[in-house]
């Protein structure tokens, strides 16, 4: 294919420097890359190890996820393990992309926007085009509109919401210990807990707990608060193993802490914090608890129909 595309690919290429070989190495738009089909799993120290190498040799490395792996759940869904999330790269555009490739259909498949809802499923966008159909900017370089489905992150993040307390090992979630220890019932949690945010892939918790350990140590509170404290909050439950992070290899400049900074921003776009002065913030008068289920869905409505993709600044 790449051939016909008029690139000049070589298969198994030997890179002295680094001893390694990848399935094909091919110089495009002045970087070279290489290029690695994975069908079965290989450790965290393999894949790391690898990557690594390959960019400390100047060659940018671009693992391509069997097809057979992709399982995707509904149109805007996807069940992901952690080996998965290590496949997910930055484009020279800055956007994020698990590739991967089908040959029984011989379609190469992009799943992006990719955004935790649970520590397996996320909302995802997909692109698919077949080998004779797809141009190499398609790997290399894709380009995504901005489709993010804003009433559909809502139904979801409200699904999680809802089930969370149902799900089999309940009894012993020690989150939802927490919140019961608080009289918070995780279907009650408010709108602006559980929002979408581009580092969140960094964070294997999903949002509706991680937002909620930082309402619960930091945003919640009377006192001003600054985001340096936000960070130590959160290190501090990274620390105690309520909020775990994840390695994404290949993404070399994210980091959890960017999502901490971005759900920040949020709250201030939609006025749920304020700043107060000198790298202070506050959080904007409380509207209550609702009164009933139906006044909690009306708020979440009315909340949901305020934001904008500018607003959320997702990817």
């Amino acid at each position: 294919m790449a051939k016909e595309k008029g690139l000049d690919p070589i298969l198994e290429p030997y890179y002295p420097d680094i001893c390694q070989r990848p399935d094909i190495g091919v110089h495009y738009e002045g970087v070279n890359y290489a290029l690695e089909y994975q069908c079965s799993i290989i450790s965290e120290e393999l894949f790391k190890k690898r990557s690594e190498a390959y960019f400390q040799s100047g060659i940018v490395p671009i693992w391509i996820l069997a097809g057979k792996n992709i399982k995707r759940i509904g149109k805007t869904k996807i069940s992901l393990s952690g080996f998965q999330y290590f496949f997910l790269r930055q484009t020279p555009s800055g956007k994020w992309v698990i590739p991967s490739f089908c040959p029984n259909t011989n379609s190469f498949i992009n799943v992006s926007q990719i955004h935790p809802l649970t520590v397996r499923n996320a909302y995802a966008h997909y692109d698919v085009k077949t080998i004779f159909h797809a141009d190499p900017d398609f790997l290399f370089d894709p380009y995504f509109k901005n489709e993010f489905n804003i009433s559909e992150w809502k139904k979801e993040i409200r699904k999680v919401k809802n089930f969370l307390a149902q799900s089999s090992s309940a009894y012993k979630n020690i989150f939802l210990q927490d919140l019961y220890s608080r009289s918070i019932a995780p279907a009650s949690l408010p709108p602006e807990i559980g929002l979408p945010v581009r580092h969140s892939p960094f964070i294997e918790t999903p949002p509706i707990q991680w937002q909620t350990y930082l309402y619960m140590d930091v945003i919640g509170k009377e006192r001003p608060f600054s985001h340096d404290r936000m960070v130590a909050a959160f290190r501090n439950r990274v620390k105690n193993n309520d909020i775990r992070v994840r390695s994404i290899p290949l993404i070399q400049t994210g980091s959890e802490v960017l999502a901490v900074k971005e759900y920040l921003d949020i709250l201030i776009n939609l006025n749920i914090v304020k700043q107060t002065g000198n790298g202070l913030y506050k959080r904007t008068a409380s509207c209550g608890e609702p009164d009933n289920c139906f006044c909690l869905l009306q708020r979440e409505e009315d909340f949901y129909r305020s934001i904008t993709q500018s607003t959320l600044q997702v990817n």
